[in-house]
Order: structure tokens, then sequence, then C-alpha cells
């Protein structure tokens, strides 16, 4: 398994920042997803491509399910995205450390992200999560009562918004990162200071090539919670257990709106982990405490 996860973790880096007009990118990306693939076929455990049409679009995911032989009901599901620069290829670890609970795991490009990319990015990117959780609510060996989602980074924006979207089916959301409100109010001067590259990938995912800086602006301010009416003062909290984690001073994912968050669930964690970085640059560290997070509302 070792040297198929490194082989998937060099790919990963190598397919930076994929464009999709890029051929070398796009074949790079492929040879992560078939070193995933590899890596969880030689424990012996079966992983399937997931392969559907969302909007007229093709879309796919990768689904690794902890052995051939699922319980009655079926295995307990996690389904998980990064964000616009980090990809569904990319999760390593984490879903050998949920199939060790019993916990069969789902990894899927964010829209507008990778396979995914005929799909523009928008605020309700949820609406892509709850396509495929109709879809593996199909199969006999997932348990359509028993899901959870992280999101990472851009996909914990979608961690926070699903925690109300979909708080009927979800058993435990995990938000690792995510922008909630406090960039998305970028004004114009404001877009020349965001750094090229993730700009760039910005633009790309949202199909905003060719727009003015006051036009991404305006485009940004969709994503705000605050914004779509889902949190802050006197908004319903949700049932939906919710786990956020953080970097101290994180400039995309400030203090603030990790409490905005945090303060939106009627059962919610909040953990911080390293420091002065977007994201947790140890957040594998933390990922024991994400699986017992899951482990406590999925089984």
């Amino acid at each position: 398994m070792v040297p198929f996860s490194k082989a998937a973790s060099y790919y990963a880096i190598a397919k930076y920042p994929h464009k999709p007009d890029n051929v070398e990118q796009q074949l790079v990306y492929a040879k992560n997803i078939d070193a995933v693939a590899r890596s969880w076929k030689v424990l012996g455990k079966p992983f399937h491509q997931i392969e559907a049409v969302f909007e007229g679009k093709d879309v796919d995911g990768l689904l690794y399910l902890p052995s051939d032989k699922a319980p009655k009901d079926g295995w307990p599901l996690v389904i998980a995205t990064n964000g616009i620069d980090v990809y569904k290829g990319e999760f390593f670890s984490l879903a050998n450390m949920l199939a060790s609970r019993g916990i069969a795991f789902f990894a899927t490009d964010l829209m507008g992200t990778g396979t995914n990319g005929a799909i523009k990015l928008r605020p309700e990117s949820d609406q892509l999560i709850s396509f495929f959780m109709d879809e593996l609510s199909k199969r006999q060996d997932i348990d359509q009562n028993k899901f959870g989602f992280m999101g990472v980074s851009f996909g914990g924006n979608t961690a926070a918004r699903i925690a109300f979207t979909e708080e009927r089916r979800l058993s435990a959301v995990v938000n690792m990162c995510g922008p909630i409100h406090t960039v998305f109010m970028a004004q114009e001067e404001d877009i020349t200071k965001i750094a090229p590259m993730y700009l760039e990938a910005l633009k790309d995912r949202a199909q905003l090539q060719t727009a003015s800086n006051k036009e991404i602006a305006a485009f940004l301010k969709g994503f705000s919670l605050i914004n779509q009416g889902l949190v802050g003062e006197g908004k319903k909290k949700t049932s939906v257990p919710l786990l956020n984690v953080n970097a101290k001073n994180d400039p995309v994912a400030p203090q603030y709106d990790m409490e905005l968050i945090d303060s939106a669930s009627i059962n919610s964690t909040l953990i911080y982990s390293g420091k002065d970085d977007h994201c947790p640059q140890d957040r594998f560290t933390v990922m024991p405490q994400v699986v017992d997070f899951f482990s406590k509302h999925l089984q």
C-alpha cells in the first residue's frame, strides 16, 4: 500500500494547478487516481469509481468499502470533498482509518474542480453532494440512514451549508477550515491582493476567466452563509452534530468565521491545530479525532 500511496501523493503535487485544457496535468491527475485505487486494492478491499450525470454533465467519485461483506443494513458512509486546489485523490489515510471503524468513504471533487470541472462552482455546491447521497442510497451495501460529510477549505463552506440543507439525512458533519463569511465580503480592490495561484484557480472553477474584479467580488458574496440567511444572530440552529477544525489565525477562515459556524449547531465542537496558516498544516494529527467523531455519530 505504501508505495502506491507515495506515488499518489507525488502525482497529486505534479497535477497542480490542474487546468482542464492542460493535457499533461490531466494525465497526471489520472495517474493520481490510479495509484489511489491500487493502494486500496492491495489491501484486498473493494474500490469503485462511481460515475453519474448531474445536470447533464459527467461527474464521479471514489468509493472505498471496508470489505466485500457489508453489514445487514449496509455500511455507514462518509462523503468528503476538498477545495479548489486539492482534489478527491488527496485524502490518503482517511479512508483506511474510517474502514478500521467499519465506515465506508466516498470522495468527490468540488463543483468546478477536477473531474467535476464541467459543473460551474456556485454557492449551492451542496447540491452535488445531495445528488451523490441519492445515488449512493440506491446501493444495498450503503446504509442510507447513516451519512456523514466532511469538507476541507472551500469544501468546508459546503460542509457548513449542507449541515442545514441536509439536516434530515446527515448524522455528522466536519468542517475543516471552511470560510463562512469574512473572506467572501472582499471588495473590488481586495481581489488584487489574492495570491495569483488561488485567484486563477477560483476563476477556472467558477468559469470567471474574463470577469472583472468587481464581478468576482460580487460572485464571492453569494458564498457567505450570513448572506444566505443560514447563520447569524437569531437564526435557527441545525441539529446535525458539527465538528469544526482549523489553524489559529487562519486568514481565509478567521476565528470569527469558526465561532460563527460553531454556534450554529446545537451540538458543535471547535478545535484548533497549528497556527498562522490556512487550514491546519498538521491536520493529519487531528484525523484520529475526526474519525472518532464520525464513529460516535454513525455507528
